[in-house]
């Protein structure tokens, strides 16, 4: 009997190593999902983009090669904003998950980039655009993002780029509650358990949660 159990238990393990490394290598859906490598562990948003680094990715969709460079305050952003270039200009700051980031177009640049060029056409102004889009953030975490941004004062204008799934995020993260009054609550004590941590790591966990979603949005229909 112990025997069959450990051959069983091994075959498992053998299975799933074969299914994700088949994941990894052949259908790379998952990669924006579940790799963090390119983060920093982070007590109170969970993870943090790795400042003045840079990575190459393949799209989920077209499988295309896409460059994703962080600037020196962890912005995917092409130019760095110094305190300094903060106090002289007006500063549009904007929060949001990775439709914010947009780690998936084929420039080295997110979206804000563009709006960041075509307000300082003008002469006589200067803008600057920041980026605080994080891949997999909610609500919480863009909040947070903001509150530890060492020129939030600087900040003229801040947008939060808000998509259906940041409601969803806000509460599986648990980066807030609300006490007996009612009143939200940060929650400084979170941490993610080691078996949740493994898990977020594979590119299997995704496949299995998007199918699970798919056959209940069958059900559901």
């Amino acid at each position: 009997m112990l025997t069959k159990s450990v051959l069983a238990v091994l075959s498992a393990l053998a299975a799933i190593v074969v299914c994700e490394a088949t994941l990894r290598l052949f259908f790379p859906k998952y990669e924006s999902v579940a790799e963090g490598r390119h983060y920093h562990a982070d007590i109170s948003r969970i993870w943090s983009p790795i400042p003045n680094s840079s990575h190459v990715r393949a799209r989920p969709d077209t499988g295309a090669y896409v460059s994703v460079i962080y600037n020196e305050l962890g912005m995917r952003q092409h130019r760095p904003f110094d305190a300094d270039e903060l106090s002289q200009a007006t500063n549009i700051a904007f929060f949001g998950d990775s439709f914010t980031e947009n780690r998936d177009i084929r420039s080295a640049y997110s979206f804000t980039a563009s709006l960041d060029y075509l307000l300082n056409l003008r002469e006589g102004t200067v803008f600057n655009v920041l980026n605080f889009g994080v891949a997999g953030y909610g609500t919480g975490q863009q909040f947070i993002s903001y509150q530890q941004f060492e020129h939030r004062d600087e900040l003229d204008y801040v947008v939060y780029v808000f998509c259906d799934n940041d409601v969803k995020d806000f509460y599986r993260r648990g980066l807030f509650s609300l006490d007996e009054s009612g009143e939200l609550v940060a929650n400084t004590d979170y941490r993610t358990s080691s078996w949740r941590s493994m898990l977020s790591r594979l590119h299997l966990t995704y496949l299995v949660l998007d199918v699970v979603q798919r056959v209940e949005s069958r059900s559901m229909g």
